[in-house]
């Protein structure tokens, strides 16, 4: 796992831990292994502290999402993000929510070329399209087959 994927958790850490902290973690493994537990304890215990002092001192950071954005846009990445930390179980449920999405996106895709089809029909524009031979076949075809039929490429 590459550094992209820790993203998140190193910006969560230099955010919340100090440069004493800091060192504290880098003596830990030079000490020997009977004080390894102290020390652990000590870190996490000075980490909270300081959690704590930057929750009173700071106002709320959370993350907004930018207008233009859809909810995929934001959910996809994060589910990449995560899936190194999931279980075998986990990923599989993962991939499964990236297929509905991605799925979904096809729909909303096809809705939109669909509707400005029957925009272009409406006003008399001559398509040589037959839009109730689609929905004829809809349920026969499977959404790759019907992108490719449309001329996008689904990849």
């Amino acid at each position: 796992m590459g550094s992209e994927g820790n993203r998140s958790i190193y910006a969560f850490d230099n955010h919340y831990t100090t440069n004493d902290i800091r060192k504290l973690k880098i003596l830990l493994p030079h000490l020997p292994n009977t004080d390894h537990r102290e020390l652990a304890i000590l870190i996490k215990l000075l980490e909270l502290q300081f959690a704590i002092h930057v929750k009173d001192q700071a106002p709320s950071c959370q993350r907004h999402k930018s207008q233009d954005s859809s909810f995929q846009d934001e959910l996809t990445p994060l589910l990449i993000e995560l899936t190194p930390y999931c279980t075998e179980k986990e990923c599989k449920e993962i991939d499964q929510i990236r297929s509905m999405l991605s799925t979904f996106s096809q729909m909303q895709e096809l809705q939109s070329i669909l509707a400005m089809m029957q925009d272009a029909d409406s006003e008399g524009k001559n398509t040589n399209f037959d839009l109730s031979s689609i929905f004829e076949n809809l349920s026969e075809i499977d959404a790759d087959t019907l992108f490719q039929l449309l001329g996008k490429d689904n990849t």
